[in-house]
């Protein structure tokens, strides 16, 4: 049973490819930052093990990767890196989504906050990666106990921004 102070995130994706970053600020999500790779989350995507080069294979529809960029899992994608370091030290989270919206894109681990009835803020930086995308990311985030979720603002869509341009929501 998930108790109030112990409620996890999820982002689901509306469209197609986009990816996120976390603030380097004191931070409650386990690997927030994705510096220890492909752990600390679900998702309900299938995760790339594989790295990508010009004979493939390519991130696949419906699948995610943990990468320093996007050129890593896709030939097509940008070669532009975390927002927070700038080079090859960051990490973020990479996703070509699927035509099944209801899909889990990502998902934390419970969030355990110490403070009872105190505001707590969610923050992340998402950015467009690929530059000719016929159906842009649009990205909503949602708190929940598993079962029942509510959405956190409003739904972010990354239509007219550059790819490597980072949104912060």
């Amino acid at each position: 049973m998930t108790h109030r102070n112990h409620l996890p995130i999820r982002l689901l994706a509306i469209a197609t490819t986009a990816m996120l970053a976390a603030e380097a600020r004191a931070n409650l999500i386990a690997n927030g930052d994705f510096s220890n790779g492909n752990t600390g989350f679900t998702s309900q995507y299938s995760y790339n093990t594989n790295n990508f080069n010009f004979n493939g294979p390519e991130l696949a529809e419906g699948a995610y990767a943990v990468v320093t960029k996007p050129s890593d899992v896709h030939f097509a994608w940008g070669s532009y890196f975390d927002h927070t370091s700038g080079n090859s030290s960051g990490k973020y989270f990479v996703a070509n989504a699927s035509s099944d919206t209801t899909k889990t894109v990502w998902q934390s681990s419970a969030i355990s906050v110490s403070q009872p009835n105190t505001a707590y803020r969610f923050e992340a930086w998402i950015s467009k990666i690929y530059e000719f995308e016929s159906n842009p990311p649009v990205l909503s985030f949602q708190i929940g106990d598993g079962t029942t979720w509510t959405n956190m603002g409003n739904t972010a869509s990354l239509g007219s921004t550059s790819p490597g341009s980072w949104l912060f929501t």
